[in-house]
């Protein structure tokens, strides 16, 4: 995703590595459409979302990788 005005970005440490979350607004349909990584042990997981929560997605994810 290129960086636009308007878009939010976050970085913090959490589920044992670094996060960050990145959102913007697609103009085209007028949603939210969010990146979050987490990067951890040498390990980069990625989920992308438009329009719809998942909660806790990432964190079980990582339950699953890494027990």
């Amino acid at each position: 995703m290129n960086q636009r005005s308007g878009d939010v970005h976050d970085c913090t440490d959490r589920l044992g590595g670094t996060v960050c979350q990145f959102t913007r607004t697609e103009e085209q349909y007028g949603t939210d459409s969010t990146q979050t990584v987490l990067v951890r042990d040498g390990v980069v997981v990625t989920v992308r979302q438009s329009n719809y929560p998942t909660d806790d997605l990432l964190g079980s994810i990582v339950t699953r990788i890494c027990g």
